[in-house]
């Protein structure tokens, strides 16, 4: 056992299944010494945090520990190197009237995000379990302060976050969003607002990093965010914030708006851009988007199983707003859905864009690489089921049947997830 290289050993965890409990990885860790470590490193990989008990029964907690704030500082003093394999963390945001199990945890707050030095990934979400979406401006002051001076703390040290993404928040303050771009350079906003210009604070603030901090924003992404747009928008952003953009997200439910004000002011930077196809996007209106997308390399059409059902949808998006002459620079499109795993064989069966898609790739003088990526998605409570037991081989034939020309043209990708 001693004689195995370190990277088998690592190989081997990473696909140990790793479910809600992280039982078999926690029994890893018992087997030997050898395992221990990186066992460990898996199972503290990401970590969610909250201030009250109720937001720990949420589903978005699926394969990662979970504790209350005052919990985990006791944990992690006792064990001060689990803190070390913490990358990804999930912030539920406290109630504007913190329940009274919450005192306790906004002291402990500062104390366990100075020890996490090497989190990449930040998610905070500000919805509360059968509640609206948590208004930032109300919360408790020792919650901002810290979270503010943790995330000065990254980007001063040049230990920027790889990504950040807020969701479900009302009224985000132009210094929450002014932190969140000087600690990562991808940001990520899904329902949420910023108060109106009429409002204390909403405009004449300064940056907190000059333009000449020489970091390009690599990435941004809106999904009914359109206020946040729109404050982006503003004249005193467009120097260090627009310019170099090259990775774009956004909703078709968004169009034409705000969004296709972004797009626009971005286009001739913009090499990856992703269009989330929400249910009610249509056909028959103008979306706002560009005319020419000169840099334009890698493409992804996002949508859920309801869209799976429509017809219409991508072989009409494709060709008008990306025909070849739009897109001279193509080569990688990505479809990625969303399908229930109750539902898998009748969605498939009743996919119709796929004669509208292939003939697209097939035919653009620059595209080289078709990939459709299928998510499956849970309904309903009981027994939770996961992809590897659904039968990857006829699925991706009967996928690959459903594309004939990329497919024979060795430029066909399927991807389960």
């Amino acid at each position: 056992m001693a004689a195995l290289p370190a990277e088998l050993i690592d190989l081997v965890v990473e696909n140990i299944n790793a479910d809600d409990g992280m039982h078999d990885l926690k029994s890893c860790c018992l087997v030997a010494s050898l395992f221990q470590y990186p066992s460990q490193k898996r199972i503290h990989r990401s970590l969610t945090l909250a201030f009250d008990r109720g937001s720990l029964h949420s589903e978005d907690f699926v394969a990662s520990p979970h504790y209350l704030w005052r919990n985990i500082l006791s944990r992690l003093e006792n064990h001060p190197h689990l803190a070390e394999h913490v990358v990804q963390l999930h912030l539920f945001l406290p109630s504007s009237r913190p329940l009274e199990e919450s005192a306790d945890s906004l002291l402990a707050m500062g104390f366990v995000l100075n020890k996490l030095h090497n989190v990449r990934e930040l998610k905070i979400t500000g919805l509360s379990i059968g509640g609206s979406p948590h208004v930032w401006s109300r919360l408790p002051p020792k919650f901002t302060e810290a979270l503010f001076a943790w995330l000065r703390a990254r980007a001063a040290a040049d230990g920027r976050l790889g990504h950040i993404s807020c969701s479900f928040v009302n009224e985000l303050t132009p210094v929450a969003i002014q932190h969140m771009l000087a600690a990562s350079s991808s940001l990520e906003f899904t329902y949420c607002r910023v108060p109106g210009e009429d409002s204390e604070g909403a405009s004449g603030l300064p940056m907190l990093l000059p333009p000449t901090s020489g970091r390009a924003w690599g990435r941004l992404g809106f999904y009914q965010s359109q206020p946040v747009v729109l404050f982006l928008l503003r004249p005193d952003y467009q120097g260090n914030l627009v310019k170099g953009l090259k990775k774009l997200t956004l909703s078709s439910s968004d169009l034409p708006g705000p969004s296709s004000q972004l797009c626009c002011a971005v286009v001739h930077g913009i090499e990856d851009f992703t269009l989330y196809m929400s249910g009610s996007a249509r056909t028959d209106r103008e979306l706002g988007l560009p005319q020419q997308f000169p840099r334009l390399r890698r493409l992804e059409l996002m949508g859920s199983n309801t869209f799976a059902y429509n017809k219409d949808i991508f072989p009409q998006i494709l060709p008008v707003y990306f025909a070849p002459k739009s897109t001279p620079a193509l080569s990688h499109v990505v479809v990625n859905m969303s399908i229930w795993v109750r539902n898998v064989q009748s969605t498939l069966a009743s996919l119709s864009f796929e004669n509208g898609v292939d003939d697209y790739c097939a035919t653009h003088p620059t595209v080289k690489k078709l990939s459709l990526v299928l998510k499956f998605s849970l309904v309903g409570k009981g027994p939770r089921l996961r992809v590897e037991n659904l039968n990857h081989t006829l699925l991706a034939e009967s996928l690959r049947a459903a594309l004939p020309k990329m497919a024979a043209k060795g430029q066909l990708e399927v991807l389960f997830k």
